[in-house]
């Protein structure tokens, strides 16, 4: 059996760890062996079609675009050997739906947690959460590939402000909706002690009620959790769609959506993470800035580093991960080199659907 790494953004680690509790629970095997997650800290993602129609808008063409990346209230564009800004708000219009309703900004179910608050230019901001996270961390300073140094109470500070911030926001537009008469499940169901009393939300519900609860609402992330618990459903244009017929009393797709229960509670206790704690950081055993002794990438490039240590060292045999085509579109890949790893380096700031690579990869081996 092949040992996975997962590179995600919140609601993509989400997405993955209610699989993996969720195949424990019923004694399926719904995705491969994933041995490391790495997650993102992510403000929110833009549909492709505005976030490519805000740069032609401004005489930028996305196949021209060579790195993106947003640094405080600024949006960075290099294309063209220029150097291109804009103020983040103009894009904030863009940002889907669901990701206005997410709660977390720093992925506190995965493993590690990578993004560039809180650190200082050129330095990677890394928050170890589990044992696995600590092996492949050390191991990557031991291999010569990573520099560490600790992120002072000032970063952490700020990195937590950040977090607030998006928690709040969201909070907000969670209550108003709520207000309304209208359902936010996922909100709802965060402190439930057991999946087994979050299953119990979903049952006797299939894919006609997940499209009218879920996508039909504006709550779909388009993880595609639903489309790695079902062969029947695919991924299309960011939203889950059937092959053929839904399978009669089945109920799958529903009870794997984050969105229509998330017991992170619940969640967090299957995972060995630290017993430190600061509110909208989750929970973690170190927080540190880091950056790659060679090669390049996006704030220090450390992700990439980790990565490829976890692939030289058989950690990992392959990483699912999203990198970006030749006309700025978010593409799954599944990398097995080091030369397929750094073309991935950099952020993907349009959403995307990992998850059914994972089932794909279970197809593939069994």
């Amino acid at each position: 059996m092949r040992a996975l790494g997962f590179v995600g953004t919140p609601c993509q680690v989400q997405g993955l760890r209610k699989l993996q509790a969720l195949g424990r629970l019923l004694g399926r095997r719904l995705v491969e062996r994933v041995e490391l997650v790495v997650g993102l800290f992510c403000m929110g993602n833009w549909s492709y079609p505005c976030m490519a129609g805000f740069l032609e808008a401004r005489g930028v063409a996305p196949e021209e675009v060579a790195r993106m990346r947003i640094s405080g209230d600024r949006v960075r564009v290099s294309a063209r050997g220029m150097e291109l800004e804009f103020p983040l708000g103009e894009m904030r219009k863009y940002v889907k739906m669901a990701c206005r309703m997410c709660l977390d900004f720093t992925s506190e179910l995965a493993d590690i947690s990578a993004g560039s608050t809180g650190s200082p230019e050129g330095w990677t901001t890394l928050i170890v959460r589990t044992p696995r996270g600590e092996e492949v961390l050390h191991g990557a300073e031991e291999a010569g590939l990573l520099e560490l140094m600790e992120v002072g109470e000032a970063g952490v500070e700020e990195l937590q402000r950040v977090a607030r911030a998006k928690f709040e926001r969201s909070l907000r537009r969670i209550q108003s909706r709520v207000e309304q008469g209208d359902e936010v499940p996922h909100h709802a169901t965060r402190d439930l002690g057991s999946l087994e009393e979050a299953l119990s939300r979903t049952e006797g519900r299939g894919f006609r009620e997940l499209w009218r609860d879920i996508v039909v609402s504006g709550l779909c992330d388009a993880c595609g959790a639903c489309s790695a618990a079902c062969s029947e459903l695919e991924m299309r244009n960011g939203m889950p769609r059937l092959r053929g017929r839904c399978p009669q009393d089945c109920s799958l797709c529903y009870a794997a959506c984050t969105r229509t229960a998330l017991p992170l509670r619940a969640l967090e206790e299957q995972l060995e993470l630290g017993e430190l704690r600061r509110e909208h950081l989750g929970r973690y055993r170190r927080i540190l800035a880091a950056r790659a002794t060679r090669g390049g990438g996006q704030d220090g490039g450390a992700v990439t580093a980790l990565l490829k240590f976890s692939l030289n060292s058989g950690v990992v045999d392959e990483v699912v991960l999203t990198c970006r085509d030749e006309e700025l579109k978010p593409r799954v890949l599944t990398a097995k080199r080091e030369e397929e790893l750094e073309g991935c380096a950099g952020t993907v700031y349009a959403a995307s659907s990992p998850l059914p690579e994972l089932r794909h990869r279970v197809r593939l081996s069994t």
